[in-house]
């Protein structure tokens, strides 16, 4: 989070598993994407009234 308002999300992952029994395969998976996150309970001052609840929105783009 740059400040209690707005962040930036990186997210980077692996994955793989393979099948060697019928037909035998290997697959393997990457992932990464951005986002950017806003606290959108603090912009719309949800502390005005509740102490409990807080919103975070997030969107971005990400490849597989």
């Amino acid at each position: 989070m740059f400040n209690n308002r707005f962040g930036v999300r990186l997210d980077l992952g692996y994955s793989s598993f393979k099948d060697e029994t019928s037909f035998p395969f290997k697959s393997n998976y990457y992932r990464a994407s951005i986002e950017g996150i806003v606290n959108v309970g603090d912009v719309l001052r949800f502390k005005d009234w509740t102490n409990r609840f807080n919103l975070l929105m997030h969107g971005g783009i990400g490849s597989a």
